[in-house]
């Protein structure tokens, strides 16, 4: 993993990571558009269990995006973002 994975720019700013959805390893930042400044995120996709919810980290020692699991179990899970640097989301 390289540091242009985790983005630190020169005034310590860092960008969003998460899990790639394919491996469950690989490290993906998350895009945003520059002109709207909204993230990116691929609605309507399931995710996969490729990776548990063990902390992956990047070049930088960053741990991926990490929420609260939505069955109420309080299970620590990982997100994941597709090879686009979208966040898989699921909206109802």
């Amino acid at each position: 993993m390289t540091d242009s994975s985790a983005l630190i720019d020169s005034n310590s700013k860092q960008s969003i990571i998460a899990r790639l959805n394919t491996d469950g390893k690989t490290i993906v930042r998350i895009k945003a558009d520059p002109t709207t400044h909204a993230m990116s995120a691929s609605d309507g996709t399931s995710g996969s269990d490729n990776g548990g919810n063990s902390a992956a980290t990047d070049a930088n020692g960053r741990v991926t995006m990490f929420a609260e699991s939505s069955n109420g179990d309080g299970t620590i899970i990982a997100l994941y973002a597709n090879s686009s640097g979208q966040l898989l989301i699921k909206s109802t």
